[in-house]
């Protein structure tokens, strides 16, 4: 176990540790590199301390710990003026809460998050994700029915590409995506009330008042003009950030009147990267009825929400873009635990 520590606290310890010399490491005569004495205390007093820690304190994260004691405040203040500054990636809020995932029987303590000054993001039977004050951590974690407390993991997306303009094409900040759609919805507006047709396309099969570029690379366009199809009678279950900015691009046509967000999972506010990933759906199936579930709000909520669009609302294919960087490479954890349950009942 010692071993494993001091691989674990290598690379910290070495920034942390470093002067403005850089890191404190010695090369050895086998050519091999040996920490110097002072990377080897510090890496020995991390390990006394967490092998001192109470009961509460085991359940915590040790970033979290660290953070409210500020143990390594100073060190990090050195490296940032130096250029080499450590960023943490826990989310903070205005109130300085920490974004955190607290994993136990929320039955027995759901009700403490409030009450310790915490708000909640979610909550289900065997967990939480919550905005939490540093101080209220180890009072939480005290309690027999909360197993563990670590910083929420945060999910990112994928890119969907760049189609040829509209909102499928929307990038930037929320703010820049909310002011393209201001003036989209002007622009609609304005052309609603000049007299001018509705905005069409050859060949009519697409939908809506653009056309991703996808219908054209992926050949779709061909597909359904040779097979006579066009997605009627398949359920499209999409997974991303959000479904921002749906309702306009129903409006516009840009995605049918019966697409379907599951209940509590639209991840709002968001980028709106779902509702861009329905529109190229649409485009390219526009047959097709579509879902939307959000795959953020941590990994636990990614994997129920893949499993609902199959189980609940009967999806022939589920989509998404989302990753997490916790995911494990050696073994199925719970993401891919659901693909391989809702692939089994059938879905692709």
């Amino acid at each position: 176990m010692k071993r494993l520590w001091y691989l674990v606290l290598f690379a910290a310890a070495t920034a942390v540790g470093c002067g403005s010399d850089g890191p404190q490491a010695l090369s050895g005569g086998d050519g091999d590199v040996q920490l110097s004495p002072p990377v080897m205390a510090q890496m020995e007093a991390l390990i006394a301390e967490k092998a001192a820690r109470t009961p509460a304190q085991r359940k915590i994260a040790s970033s979290l710990l660290y953070a409210k004691s500020g143990r390594f405040d100073a060190q990090l203040a050195a490296n940032a003026s130096s250029g080499r500054e450590i960023k943490s990636l826990s989310q903070v809020d205005p109130q300085g809460r920490v974004l955190v995932d607290i994993r136990g029987d929320m039955s027995a303590v759901g009700a403490q998050i409030e009450t310790l000054g915490g708000s909640a993001v979610e909550v289900r039977s065997n967990g939480a994700r919550a905005w939490m004050p540093l101080d209220a951590m180890e009072k939480l974690a005290s309690e027999p029915a909360v197993k563990t407390i670590r910083p929420a993991y945060l999910a990112s997306t994928r890119p969907v590409g760049k189609p040829s303009g509209g909102l499928k094409s929307l990038s930037g900040s929320r703010a820049d995506r909310i002011a393209a759609v201001q003036a989209a919805e002007a622009a609609w507006d304005a052309r609603q009330t000049s007299g001018l047709p509705p905005q069409t396309f050859v060949g009519a099969t697409n939908a809506g008042s653009v056309v991703s570029e996808g219908d054209k690379a992926e050949t779709a366009d061909r597909a359904r003009r040779f097979y006579g199809t066009d997605g009627t009678g398949v359920k499209v279950g999409v997974l991303s950030d959000s479904d921002d900015f749906s309702e306009l691009a129903i409006a516009t046509g840009d995605l049918p009147p019966n697409t379907t967000t599951v209940p509590g999972q639209d991840g709002r506010p968001g980028t709106g990267e779902g509702t861009a990933m329905m529109e190229i759906v649409h485009d390219l199936a526009p047959g097709a009825d579509l879902f939307f579930a959000t795959a953020f709000n941590g990994p636990e909520r990614f994997a129920a929400n893949i499993r609902a669009l199959r189980f609940q609302y009967h999806c022939d294919i589920i989509i998404d873009d989302a990753i997490y960087f916790f995911e494990s490479p050696y073994q199925d954890d719970i993401i891919a635990q659901a693909v391989d349950d809702v692939t089994a009942d059938g879905a692709l």
